[in-house]
């Protein structure tokens, strides 16, 4: 599967590199969630800045930690991975960014 989106992957992260290093004035939060499932959201979706993690997250989810850090001031110009925190692909110690 990472060869059939690998094209967009690398057209996504070109993006976010441009918008973090030339953002100027204009706040940003970036948020990159783990594999999107469509069942109800489950409330233990989580964020952190370890870019090495990696499980899945409903959509809802992905929507309420968007929403949360939109208006929280400890997200400015950070770039988060989105994961629920009890579907993780491997086990993993890693920090929960708080909001």
């Amino acid at each position: 599967m990472y060869e059939t989106l690998k094209p967009i992957l690398e057209a996504k992260e070109k993006a976010e590199d441009y918008l973090i290093k030339n953002h100027g004035d204009m706040e940003y939060v970036i948020i990159r969630p783990g594999g999107l499932q469509s069942d109800p959201e489950t409330k233990t979706g989580v964020l952190t800045e370890d870019p090495s993690i990696c499980g899945a997250i409903t959509r809802g989810d992905v929507a309420q930690l968007v929403y949360k850090a939109c208006f929280s001031d400890a997200a400015r110009n950070k770039v988060y991975s989105a994961v629920d925190k009890e579907q993780l692909y491997q086990a993993k110690e890693f920090e929960v960014s708080a909001l």
